[in-house]
């Protein structure tokens, strides 16, 4: 709950990533993938970038260990921090 509030999303069930994405984006924009790193991928759409992190899953993501949600709460804060 603790991250879905710093990322300003509504607590409950979290939508599935295409409703996401609708609700957030305008997707007449191309969606191209711009980078792959260690936790996720990044997506640039329209003029915004979207990073795509799974988090608290038993499935590994580019060889590594998913980081749990507090350890990605972390990264969040200090990204709206610097906003």
């Amino acid at each position: 709950n603790r991250l879905l509030h710093e990322c300003r999303q509504p607590v409950g069930a979290v939508p599935t990533m295409e409703a996401f994405l609708t609700d957030q984006f305008n997707l007449d924009h191309n969606v191209r993938k711009i980078g792959e790193g260690t936790f996720g991928e990044a997506f640039k759409i329209g003029n915004q970038v979207l990073k795509v992190v799974p988090i608290d899953g038993s499935v590994p993501v580019n060889g590594e260990k998913q980081k749990s949600s507090e350890e990605l709460y972390a990264e969040v804060a200090i990204h709206n921090a610097l906003r």
